[in-house]
């Protein structure tokens, strides 16, 4: 559930910058998805440990 709505929102940030039919936006989609993962786990972390 939770990674599906990191996955949206990664599409939806990519969609900013590239075009739905260019070649490589599951690609791109895929990485943004990542980092924000990332960011998000950091943030998570960070607030944890003060």
């Amino acid at each position: 559930m939770w990674l599906r709505l990191v996955l949206v929102l990664g599409g939806g940030i990519t969609a900013l910058f590239l075009a739905r039919d260019s070649a490589n936006f599951e690609v791109a989609s895929g990485m943004i998805s990542m980092l924000v993962l990332v960011v998000a786990l950091v943030v998570f972390a960070f607030s944890r440990r003060q």
